[in-house]
């Protein structure tokens, strides 16, 4: 049986098919580039091309799950539905989509898959992580160049808490939801084991790496357009300074220990993360 995982360059897919591998469970990634971009079996792919749709299943005739990531799009739901539908045309069995810790069944963006593969009879997991680290840790993020080279955050996040997680947490998760014989059938968020504000972010991060690393609060306004003189597209520099709104007006304290129900282990605090990956500030 070969797991099919879509936004195969993505921080959870890359870390999820490496899981796979260690199993020995054959794993087929996706990716606009093409075969090039990955150590693993890919095929190219676009949800915004229907035409590449069908690549996954001419590479691989037996792809009983599907992995759903969706990238930047601005309305999932209608898209990745389609795949769905062609998918079980194909005969996937099981689906497991990486949403965000704010998805509700019938809701907006990834509520309404939610929602449809309940009502199909479908087997599924919904995952609702938080914040990802490796934001903070990976080049190709505003946060990590600013760290970088600047010794500062900006954000309109104010002193709202988040539970930051690691999406190793999240592929560990991702890997038991796939292939776990007895299908989940439900919805997990996951979560670090702390709530953190941005201030705490940066004084754990000014103690390890021996320099101070500031926050700087900026106003919404401000965000917005500090993301779009970045590069960043207008639409989607709303989109995220409204995910930073909603942190600091206490809409993102979720608490809970599912990363540890579902895989036994618990889930990586930030202190650990930040000694582990030291080097990626330096």
């Amino acid at each position: 049986m070969t797991i099919l995982l879509t936004g195969g360059t993505g921080k959870t897919s890359l870390r999820l098919a490496s899981l796979l591998h260690s199993a020995s469970i054959p794993v087929l990634l996706t990716s606009r580039r093409g075969t090039s971009t990955t150590s693993f079996p890919c095929v190219t792919f676009d949800w915004n091309d229907k035409t590449t749709w069908a690549n996954p299943f001419t590479a691989a005739t037996d792809i009983k799950a599907v992995y759903l990531l969706s990238g930047n799009l601005h309305d999932p739901a209608p898209i990745l539905n389609s795949f769905i539908d062609l998918c079980k045309s194909k005969g996937v069995k099981r689906f497991v989509v990486c949403s965000g810790s704010s998805c509700e069944k019938g809701g907006p963006f990834h509520g309404k898959i939610w929602q449809k593969l309940e009502d199909e009879g479908l087997e599924f997991c919904v995952l609702r992580p938080s914040w990802f680290m490796e934001n903070l840790s990976e080049p190709g993020h505003g946060h990590f160049e600013t760290i970088l080279h600047h010794n500062k955050i900006f954000t309109a996040s104010g002193d709202g808490k988040i539970p930051w997680v690691s999406a190793e947490d999240i592929a560990a998760v991702a890997f038991h939801a796939l292939t776990d014989d007895k299908s989940h059938d439900c919805a997990y968020r996951i979560l670090g084991p702390d709530l953190l504000s941005y201030d705490e972010i940066a004084e754990t991060l000014s103690k390890q790496l021996g320099k101070q690393i500031v926050h700087v609060k900026l106003t919404e306004r401000q965000r917005v357009q500090g993301m779009m003189d970045a590069g960043v597209p207008e639409e989607m520099a709303k989109f995220l300074t409204n995910l930073e709104v909603m942190a600091r007006e206490g809409r993102e304290t979720w608490q809970g220990d599912d990363v540890e129900v579902v895989t036994g282990k618990k889930a990586i605090s930030f202190d650990e993360f930040v000694v582990l990956n030291e080097g990626a500030w330096k």
